[in-house]
């Protein structure tokens, strides 16, 4: 590679040659003489070509280096005369020669396809360093040449065509020479590789099949990752014995195992050393990818080689499994939801499926793909429902939606598990059409194991959790700087490869974790073998670049999650949809759009699974709740505006203590409870504790995990005296945290007050605006709320933060928000936003003092008249400082020290029929929901 490199600069270099180093590389076999430029690029391209051969011990690379020494002293001799370099020469061949036994190694597996990566990278190699060659001459240069004239004259050059450059004296030779030379290197390489028998990478063949089912029948259960062998990209070798058997996929020279070895673990060894010889023949660098502790012992027993923990397999026993409690109250609350929404599940095996029925899933499968190319290798099968695979497992969701344009149907979800000996089964594949509501894994997965002991299985192997370890000892108290700097990096990386968030889905469902290991031969292997890992994933693709975007693989047509029967659209590139913000409002949304649903005078019937042995209906009956007692009546000044309720309003009756239902959103059978994340740093309760995205997410799934049921997420503050932020900057706050709250499952509420804010966030998951000034603040609101189709609060605002002190003037407070709130519903409702979509806020605190505070909370039955579920935020308000401080003159406690008031007035808003009550700390006050709950019940 040295004596490449030194003839490649002698002859690129005109300078070189008159150097100290010219004298040493005048010994050198191939360096420079008559036509020396030309003759030492060759030489030199040549020798960097066959060093990576030589280095691996390519039986073929010492055929041709055999050849080229002999050839090259040859042309040295003739050129130059030199005696030396025949010498030295000679030496180099007599060494190869008597060495040639080290010289064994078979072929690489090659197609038709490395010619034509030949030619692309030659010729953007040669086109680079002829511009170093053209302008490595700038004294004898003719003129002034441009860019576009040096360019040309190296691909006239490259076919051996004189070009627009020109030099004096003999150097126009030279270029030409050199020119010449590379581009008859690229032709004869290229013409090489297109014409030499092809040596394909090897394939499992139906006898090799065979006998791998053979061995999975008897032992399959020891490695959750056997039934994986079976992949048709994998080459297989055997035991002598045939008991045993180790698969593997030659990737970019490294030959890739994946799990244990197949079979009796007493003829492991010999498959073993039968996988270690063949990568020996092939000068292939030998790794295992995945394999148990009990897999990891042998092999380094076996081999010397050495062993690195990679992460942790979730399994789940089926026996343990349950619903119940509070860690998994996030799980239960999704499911449920979904289920609300209409959502069914089947579990069946693959063979129980309908010819039908399996292309639906396989259509399904390859349309939801997230990425242009499959990806998977330790734990994929690659292929659904094929010949031999009806043991496999099947689990679908499905739900019937009018005017659906989907191509497969009332199908929404689906995940493929593999068999794990006779009583188990590992997930092998999820997708889910990007349309259907967030949560459909969990749902599936949860029906999985709900329905595994009607299967016969006990146990369900889910995700590999890459450096799961490192994850959670990382944010424990105690944890060292290095452990902290180590996960803090695997968090940034899980941006691109998923890291955190698949240990983080795996950890809802309470598994054991077992630890999965990789077998390496050195550490300066491992750069090596971890790319070959992501090629084999499928992380990294080495492929040429796609010339033409027309040839994509064409997208599937979705909907809007939140509106079953829109209007379908493209798929968007990226995950995001973005919410066009039309100017002309549509019509309000009729309520017979959707039948049975709010304002339609039936309750909404839920979808039930067929019944069967082969299908099962993920909604579980629910005991009804306990009986509520009519509330005190209302006084007579709550219906003296004589008015209507609005079509798909609660139509609320005197005294009835219905909370109401919000198209869109959960249902509770008691006052929810909305979390505050206040992603600011000067927001009047806690600005600045969770400004940090990850903070924030980590905040909201904190809230759900003491019993928040939604999240509220907001980026500017709303606090009295408050300047507003810009809006790149509410926007780079906003859009992460409710994406990542979103990806977990979590409800998320989205606080502003611009429309573009609100189109992001309902893009990266938000199901609910909240926006403090009921669309006064930004026009175009109503418009982009109305077009997104997701519930809207209207809330009592009557000015921004730095002047609604000065509007706190009420004759009558109670009055007159209600009337405001019904001049601002009207104008919603015209605007384009479906009355069963909204929800009321009176705005405790915005524009109105202690008084008029508690004035509101007195009556809210009154504001609930208006006919809309509402949403009642007190949580630490100015008006409940005052309350506890007593004297006129005293100060208010701070902020934070006004939680257990806030417990009190959610218990007060609860009883008296709020939908919900927005807090910052939501244990206490779920607490306190929940005794009003009981307390009403036993009226």
């Amino acid at each position: 590679m040295i004596v490449g490199l030194l003839d490649i600069a002698a002859g690129v270099f005109p300078r070189f040659r008159h150097s100290r180093i010219h004298a040493v590389t005048e010994v050198l076999p191939g360096s420079l003489g008559p036509f020396a430029a030309a003759l030492a690029i060759s030489a030199g391209v040549l020798l960097l070509l066959l060093a990576h051969g030589l280095k691996r011990r390519k039986r073929r690379a010492w055929r041709a280096a055999v050849v080229l020494l002999p050839a090259g002293a040859v042309a040295q001799f003739t050129y130059r005369h030199s005696v030396i370099s025949v010498v030295i020469s000679a030496v180099l061949l007599g060494l190869i020669v008597r060495h040639q036994g080290e010289f064994k190694a078979l072929p690489d597996p090659r197609s038709r396809w490395k010619a034509l990566a030949n030619f692309v990278l030659m010729s953007a190699g040669s086109i680079g360093l002829g511009l170093v060659i053209v302008n490595s001459h700038p004294g004898r240069v003719v003129g002034h040449p441009g860019v576009y004239e040096q360019i040309s004259h190296v691909v006239y050059g490259l076919f051996g065509i004189e070009g627009p450059v020109d030099y004096s004296g003999r150097v126009s030779w030279t270029v030409g020479y050199s020119l010449g030379a590379l581009g008859m290197l690229t032709a004869l390489t290229t013409i090489y590789l297109a014409f030499r028998p092809e040596h394909p990478a090897a394939r499992l063949t139906a006898d090799d099949e065979t006998k791998l089912r053979e061995l999975l029948a008897k032992h399959g259960g020891r490695d959750s990752l056997g039934h994986f062998a079976l992949r048709r990209d994998k080459a297989v070798v055997f035991s002598p014995s045939g008991k045993a058997a180790v698969t593997y996929r030659v990737v970019s020279g490294v030959m890739l195992a994946s799990g244990d070895p197949i079979g009796d673990v007493e003829a492991w060894p010999g498959a073993i050393e039968r996988f270690m010889e063949e990568a020996k023949a092939h000068s292939w660098t030998p790794a295992v990818v995945g394999c148990s502790e009990t897999g990891g012992e042998v092999w380094t027993r076996e081999t010397g080689l050495d062993a690195l923990e990679l992460g942790d397999e979730a399994i789940v026993d089926v026996k343990d499994f349950s619903l119940s409690g509070r860690p998994m109250r996030n799980v239960r609350q999704m499911v449920k939801r979904i289920e609300r929404n209409g959502y069914t599940t089947k579990v069946r095996r693959v063979s129980e499926l309908t010819e039908e029925e399996l292309e639906q899933v396989r259509g399904a499968a390859v349309a939801w793909r997230g990425t242009d190319t499959e990806r998977g290798f330790s734990m994929a099968l690659g292929r659904v429902g094929e010949e031999g695979d009806g043991d496999c497992f099947i689990a679908t969701a499905h739900r019937v939606e009018e005017n659906d344009p989907s191509p497969f149907g009332d199908l929404k979800a689906i995940q493929h598990f593999v068999p794990w000996g006779k009583d188990g089964m590992s997930l092998e594949m999820m997708r889910r059409d990007r349309s259907a509501d967030p949560g459909m894994n969990e749902l599936l997965i949860v029906a999985s194991l709900q329905q595994a002991p009607d299967l016969g299985i006990e146990k369900v192997s889910l995700n590999f959790a890459m450096f799961r370890a490192a994850l959670a000892r990382g944010e424990k108290i105690g944890a060292g700087p290095v452990l902290r700097m180590w996960r803090s990096l695997l968090v940034f990386l899980s941006r691109w490869f998923q890291i955190e968030s698949l240990y983080k889905f795996n950890e809802k469902f309470r598994p054991r974790w077992e630890p999965r290991f990789m077998v390496y031969r050195t550490s300066s292997d491992l750069p090596r073998i971890g790319f070959a890992v992501m090629q084999a994933e499928g992380f990294v693709t080495v492929a040429l670049p796609r010339l033409f975007a027309s040839r994509r693989r064409p997208k599937p047509v979705r909907t809007c999650a939140h509106n079953p029967g829109a209007t379908a659209v493209p798929a968007q590139p990226k995950q995001d949809r973005e919410v066009q913000v039309a100017p002309p409002p549509p019509p309000p949304r009729s309520p017979a759009r959707h039948p049975g649903g709010p304002g339609s005078g039936v309750s909404r019937p839920r979808a039930r699974a067929p019944a069967g042995p082969r299908a099962r209906a993920s909604a579980r009956p629910q005991p009804p709740p306990p009986p509520r007692a009519p509330a005190r009546a209302l006084r007579p000044r709550t219906a003296r505006s004589g008015r209507r309720p609005y079509p798909g309003a609660m139509n609320i009756e005197h005294g009835a203590v219905g909370r109401g239902r919000v198209t869109g959103l959960p249902d509770w059978d008691r006052c929810g409870v909305m979390g505050v994340v206040n992603v600011t740093p000067d927001s009047f309760s806690d600005g600045g504790r969770w400004f940090d995205t990850t903070a924030a997410v980590k905040r909201g799934l904190d809230l759900v995990a003491q019993g928040a049921d939604l999240v509220d997420v907001g980026g500017e503050s709303t606090r009295p005296g408050a300047t507003r932020v810009d809006e790149e900057e509410e926007l780079r706050r906003v859009v992460p945290v409710v994406r990542g709250l979103a990806s977990e499952g979590v409800t998320v509420s989205v606080d502003t007050m611009r429309a573009s804010v609100a189109a992001r966030a309902v893009a990266a998951g938000a199901l609910l605006v909240n926006d403090v000034s009921g669309g006064l603040a930004d026009p175009g609101m109503i418009p982009a709320v109305a077009a997104a189709e997701v519930p809207f609060v209207v809330m009592h605002w009557r000015g921004f933060s730095d002047g609604m002190n000065s509007l706190a003037v009420y004759e009558d407070v109670l009055a007159e928000v209600t009337a405001e709130l019904r001049t601002r519903i009207d104008a919603v409702v015209a605007g384009g936003i479906a009355p069963e979509r909204l929800l009321v806020d009176p705005g405790l605190g915005f524009a109105k003092n202690a008084e008029h505070d508690l004035a509101l909370v007195a009556h809210l039955p009154e504001l609930r008249a208006l006919g809309f579920p509402l949403l009642v935020a007190a949580s630490r308000k100015r008006f409940l400082g005052r309350v506890l401080a007593g004297a006129a003159d005293a100060a208010p406690p701070p902020a934070r020290e006004r939680d257990a008031a806030t417990a009190a007035v959610s218990a007060i808003a609860a009883h008296q029929g709020a939908w919900a009550v927005r807090v910052h700390e939501v244990r206490a006050t779920a607490d306190a929901v929940r005794v009003a709950r009981a307390v009403e019940g036993a009226l």
